[in-house]
């Protein structure tokens, strides 16, 4: 999975034409940049940048990338300030989406017991410790 801070660490050295003033502006070490580039060209399978001694310019490949990078970190931004200050609209998070093994017809009644045990599992992540209480043992036996 490509990670936010790789795509903001290359849009930086795109900006800035150089790895070395990137790395001032963001602020880290020179090497945690150039790891950050080589992981995300790495991951994409594609040059991303042409490096020179003076500097670093981007191939298309990473002219593209570094655009859509650029709308990705401002969306993301947007989310979370709309996520802050609570007017973001409501999405259906993964405890409200159907257990893939429940879409079948009939798998609920072939494995009701199992469907519904992991159901349960998957909607609190806390299920594992709360079933070493006494309580939850006697309502599980």
């Amino acid at each position: 999975m490509v990670q936010l801070t790789h795509l903001a660490t290359f849009v930086a050295v795109v900006e800035h034409g150089s790895m070395t003033t990137a790395s001032a502006a963001l602020p880290c070490a020179v090497s945690t940049v150039s790891t950050h580039v080589a992981l995300l060209e790495r991951r994409l399978d594609v040059r991303l940048l042409q490096r020179s001694a003076d500097g670093c310019t981007p191939t298309p490949a990473g002219v593209v990338v570094a655009r859509r990078a650029a709308e990705i970190l401002a969306l993301h931004t947007r989310m979370v300030a709309e996520a802050r200050a609570g007017s973001a609209t409501a999405l259906p998070t993964q405890r409200d989406a159907p257990h893939p093994a429940a879409a079948g017809p009939g798998s609920a009644q072939s494995a009701s017991g199992s469907a519904a045990s992991s159901s349960a599992t998957v909607a609190s992540p806390g299920a594992a410790s709360s079933s070493a209480s006494p309580g939850a043992r006697s309502a599980n036996e």
